[in-house]
């Protein structure tokens, strides 16, 4: 008689276990991030400790002795984000971004503006890929410029970045509505832009074309702003139930 109690486990635990197990000992395997790297180290803890893992750095094994200058996985990192109290040298490229709390001109409507999730959203609208939000620390962000990324585009971000901050500066010194903004409304995408009616406090170039870059060379976001909470607690999955992983 097949139960009917809950279990125990949640369905990402159960698909890292199964995953775990299709790993022999003499594997060569390579690593992802989050529970591929949980699934190689479960397997290399148990029942596979000759297991070679190659983590998407190059690093070989999880204990080495410099960090490469690209690491994205918190298995090699360790307690590396205690700088300077790692059994390794902390030279990661993604920076991890964190907003400072406790400034004079701060408010709370203000900071909702300034937290992690508004600036990705906003950095869209400046022609960017998001960074990742609130991973591997919550409520940072964390920017992963690749290796092959020319000066010319690392000085745009970097900029695009400095006339964000500003927007932030706007609103905390009221030259901004608090609430309906640049940030709170981002991304903006080019059918609310060319949109007969505009109900925003600041303007359609403002929204969609804030850096001379955009001008060029613009980006236009598929979607405006999304219920990321929302989205969060009420997952589409279109994969196997997770009975199916039971057997």
């Amino acid at each position: 008689m097949t139960s009917s109690a809950k279990p125990s486990y949640t369905p990402t635990e159960m698909m890292t276990v199964v995953a775990s197990r299709a790993l022999k000992d003499s594997d060569v395997c390579f690593v992802g991030i989050g529970a591929p790297s949980a699934a190689c180290n479960l397997a290399r803890l148990t029942h596979a400790p000759g297991i070679t893992l190659i983590y998407e750095s190059g690093t070989i094994a999880t204990k080495p002795n410099v960090l490469p200058l690209s690491i994205g996985d918190g298995e090699l990192c360790d307690t590396a984000l205690t700088t300077g109290q790692s059994r390794a040298p902390f030279r990661a490229s993604p920076a991890i971004s964190q907003r400072r709390r406790g400034t004079k001109t701060a408010t709370p409507t203000a900071a909702t503006a300034s937290r992690p999730a508004p600036i990705a959203k906003r950095i869209i609208d400046y022609g960017f890929h998001p960074p990742t939000v609130s991973f591997p620390v919550p409520g940072t962000l964390m920017i992963e410029p690749t290796e092959s990324e020319p000066l010319a585009e690392l000085d745009r971000f970097a900029d695009a970045l400095i006339a964000i901050r500003g927007e932030i500066r706007d609103i905390e010194e009221g030259k901004a509505d608090r609430t309906n903004n640049v940030l709170t409304n981002a991304p903006h995408t080019m059918q609310s832009v060319i949109a007969d009616g505009w109900d925003r406090p600041y303007s359609r170039e403002l929204a969609a074309f804030p850096s001379p870059s955009t001008r060029e060379y613009k980006s236009w976001p598929t979607v405006g702003r999304v219920d990321s909470a929302f989205g969060d607690r009420n997952l589409v999955c279109t994969c196997p139930p997770v009975e199916s992983y039971e057997s």
